[in-house]
């Protein structure tokens, strides 16, 4: 899974900047472990798929899991759950954190999940995605 990213800068750049991204074979685990790894929060992975889906899919999920750890630790959380299983023919990316409540929209996930078919669901402190695997 997440076919396409892999990360390949240190946690945080120079400028406290989020760590760059480059296309690279990365499986499910290996991916999650990274987004963990680079999390300004503690991150606990509550599943995860091992299945391989469209290159597009895989990437689609995994900026939505990145984007949401770092987006969670920009409202003080400390702590994360990320779970991504498939269901009914979706993948499902399911992120839940202690932050404060979420103020923003998060429109370019939506947008970008929307892209693919699938729907983004926004709670105040927890993200829900669900992207067509085909």
């Amino acid at each position: 899974m997440f076919s396409q990213v892999i990360l390949l800068a240190s946690k945080k750049g120079p400028n406290g900047s989020t760590p760059t991204l480059r296309p690279r074979e990365v499986r499910t685990q290996a991916a999650l472990a990274t987004i963990s790894d680079a999390a300004p929060l503690a991150v606990d992975i509550s599943e995860s798929s091992s299945a391989r889906y469209p290159d597009a899919v895989e990437t689609t999920a995994y900026f939505v899991a990145a984007e949401a750890m770092a987006e969670a630790g920009r409202r003080s959380a400390s702590h994360a759950t990320v779970g991504v299983r498939e269901q009914d023919g979706r993948l499902v990316v399911t992120i839940e954190d202690d932050g404060a409540e979420r103020i923003s929209a998060l429109g370019h996930l939506a947008d970008r999940v929307g892209a693919l078919g699938g729907r983004l669901e926004l709670g105040p402190t927890s993200l829900r995605a669900e992207i067509p695997c085909a």
